[in-house]
């Protein structure tokens, strides 16, 4: 796993978590600036590891994921869609262990 910070058409800067495979695992909505894209991975970095920074979700149509969370309560990005709660939970715990080390790549 990695991060890619990437810049779209738009000119604004997004991050993803994407897997060996370049499955994305997390993404964010974009940034004005690059600055503030690594400021968020940080912060990603920081909070994935403590329970209130995490939000546990469930669609209207029956699919799981979670939000990391700041700590001033704003989401800073998104996972992937899962069928089933133990699935995403079991990702979950990978993902709080594996993020804090991962590396930032420009793509």
């Amino acid at each position: 796993m990695k991060f890619e910070v990437y810049k779209e058409d738009s000119n604004k800067y997004f991050f993803r978590v994407v897997d060996e495979v370049e499955e994305i695992l997390l993404s964010t909505e974009g940034y004005q600036h690059k600055e503030s894209v690594l400021e968020s991975i940080e912060s990603v970095k920081k909070n994935v590891p403590v329970p209130t920074g995490i939000e546990k979700k469930e669609t209207e149509e029956g699919d799981y994921f979670f939000n990391i969370m700041n700590s001033r309560g704003q989401i800073i990005c998104t996972s992937t869609m899962f069928y089933s709660p133990i699935q995403r939970d079991k990702w979950l715990n990978d993902i709080q262990i594996e993020v804090p080390q991962l590396e930032v790549v420009e793509v």
